[in-house]
């Protein structure tokens, strides 16, 4: 025992004398800046922006300088080739953060993705230096709704298509707290197939008076008409229906529901496109 205790002892000698070794010797060197850039965008690493027909074609991006001691030039860079570029974006002496706007050329029903970034030489170490935008610019279409969950039948509504598929509807009522429904985005795929993701549409107020968020999604194969939390959305498939060429119409069935409160059953919902 004694035997092993020394063995021990020793090793436990020889590794603090090793580490100690170690750190002694080493030095540290910072790390060199030069050729760091100073600028970064500000906003979030991915934008959606909708545009109709006859509205100009433009977004802004927000450029920021940790640096602002000095004048100096910011350049960016895209892939993207209908974008629009400055030569350069110049900050006076003291100039922290600069708006430009960027203009960008796309047909109606199209959808197009945009990264925009600081230029490498530009880009600074202690930002995020690139953004994408998610360009949809639409054509205006018009449906017949007819909703057997509002009981009710628009005519002549507009629905926004994205090309791809995408498609875009609002409906002509206000929530509870009296603001505009939020649009039901919809996507049919080249199959024929129609789905609805679950999103929010409106605010609504429950028998207790307190207001809930109401939801939608797609439930063709009635596998979401249950839901109940967020975590249920995982064994629904959000197929909502299907596109029907002879009558140019969208067959759907939707399921509504509040998030950690309940779900009110599902209906069927028609689209009949007049154009």
């Amino acid at each position: 025992m004694k035997s092993i205790k020394s063995k021990i002892t020793g090793m436990l000698a020889c590794a603090s004398l090793l580490m100690c070794g170690c750190v002694e010797s080493y030095e540290y060197e910072a790390a060199s800046l030069s050729g760091e850039g100073n600028a970064f965008i500000v906003g979030n690493a991915v934008t959606t922006l909708g545009f109709k027909p006859g509205d100009a074609l433009t977004f802004s991006v927000t450029i920021q300088r940790p640096d602002s001691s000095e004048a100096g030039t910011v350049h960016l860079s895209t892939t993207s080739k209908i974008v629009t570029l400055p030569e350069g974006i110049n900050f006076a002496k003291g100039e922290k953060s600069k708006t430009v706007t960027l203009s960008f050329q796309s047909q109606e029903a199209t959808t197009d993705t945009v990264k925009i970034s600081v230029a490498p030489a530009d880009a600074s170490n202690y930002g995020v230096t690139s953004a994408t935008y998610i360009l949809k610019h639409y054509k205006v279409r018009h449906v017949d709704y007819v909703s057997g969950w509002f009981e009710k039948t628009w005519n002549n509504l507009e629905i926004l298509e994205a090309g791809n598929g995408n498609f875009s509807l609002s409906i002509p009522l206000n929530d509870a707290n009296n603001n505009a429904f939020l649009p039901i985005e919809i996507v049919k795929h080249t199959d024929g197939k129609v789905f609805v993701r679950p999103q929010d549409v409106y605010a609504s107020r429950s028998n207790k008076g307190d207001v809930l968020m109401l939801r939608v999604v797609g439930n063709w194969t009635g596998d979401a008409s249950r839901l109940y939390n967020d975590a249920d959305i995982a064994n629904a498939s959000t197929y909502a229906g299907n596109y029907n060429a002879n009558d140019d119409a969208f067959e759907l069935n939707f399921a509504w529901y509040a998030p950690n409160y309940g779900w009110w059953g599902w209906n069927e919902e028609k689209l009949y496109f007049l154009d």
